[in-house]
């Protein structure tokens, strides 16, 4: 990601990334059963993409590839991006939805969102899904502001609206009795990239720092 951020290109050449994302969807498609093979290839897609698009912004600021023709691959790029997650939206099971939250709190002032949306996440084997989605949800973020630097054509409350609804996807699973007691580790690199967009507001600035200062907590 720091990488990415900073427009430069990878380590690891294309073609291992691209060796790994094969091997992946071989593995799932061998295991069609097994849900953590189908997700790890989603997660092995992203990465591939977030190398691609590392190479695209190291080559357009060094002129070697023209501004029109990182447009036209950005594009193919991030429609890659909305398509897995479509994708991901699919991966279901009705008896692992959160319909109700027993242990629901009144929400207050503080609150930037609705945490307790019926359907918003699951539990189980399933919650792994919600995972993926915050990740690839991040990277299609972190890859329209890399090019919103090219093109200065993205809409401040467009980017902001994709923030808060990753605040609530975070903000739902933090309430979960049943999480990973590790998920603030999980999402600090969402969290940045939503503190770069949300409202410059004090209510979600100390959204952020409470965020903040969990991931401390774990270390």
């Amino acid at each position: 990601m720091a990488g990415l951020m900073a427009g430069n290109a990878t380590i690891l050449g294309r073609e291992w990334y691209i060796l790994a994302e094969k091997q992946a969807y071989q593995e799932a498609a061998d295991d069609p059963d097994s849900l953590s093979k189908q997700l790890f290839a989603f997660c092995a897609s992203n990465k591939r993409c977030a190398v691609e698009i590392a190479s695209l912004l190291a080559n357009v600021s060094q002129s070697i590839i023209s501004r029109e023709e990182f447009l036209a691959e950005s594009g193919m790029l991030t429609q890659t991006m909305r398509e897995m997650i479509h994708k991901i939206g699919e991966f279901n099971d009705p008896k692992y939805l959160v319909m109700d939250y027993p242990e629901k709190m009144p929400l207050g002032a503080d609150d930037i969102v609705d945490p307790y949306v019926p359907g918003l996440v699951h539990t189980g084997p399933f919650s792994e899904v919600d995972l993926v989605k915050l990740e690839l949800r991040s990277s299609l973020l972190m890859y329209n502001c890399q090019i919103d630097l090219i093109t200065q054509t993205l809409e401040p409350a467009e980017m902001s609206k994709f923030a808060l609804e990753q605040c609530q996807l975070v903000e739902t699973i933090n309430r979960l009795p049943t999480k990973d007691p590790m998920f603030p580790l999980m999402f600090h690199n969402v969290l940045g990239l939503i503190c770069l967009y949300i409202p410059p507001d004090d209510r979600y600035r100390m959204w952020c720092r409470k965020r903040l200062a969990e991931i401390e907590q774990q270390g």
